[in-house]
């Protein structure tokens, strides 16, 4: 559950405590929840969150050529949507 990061508080389950920082991410719009059953990140969050990790972190899309260092420690692939 979130690498650890949830840390529950008087016998609340982790899911309690996860959906409750999940509605905050939403009502402080770090979080948009814009039409459908999915939630997006807003610009300039993703922005950061890309910045931040930086050479820990590669994101390969197709068609790209990825950019695998010896420091990277996630890597998460994003295959092109079938239209």
């Amino acid at each position: 559950m979130a690498k650890g990061l949830l840390q529950p508080e008087n016998k609340r389950m982790l899911k309690e405590v996860g959906n409750e920082y999940f509605d905050d991410l939403l009502s402080s719009t770090f979080l948009q929840h814009p039409y459908g059953n999915y939630f997006i990140m807003h610009d300039l969050i993703s922005d950061l969150a890309k910045f931040i990790p930086g050479e820990f972190c590669v994101r390969l899309e197709d068609n790209a050529s990825p950019n695998i260092m010896s420091k990277t420690r996630h890597f998460s692939y994003m295959k092109a949507k079938i239209s």
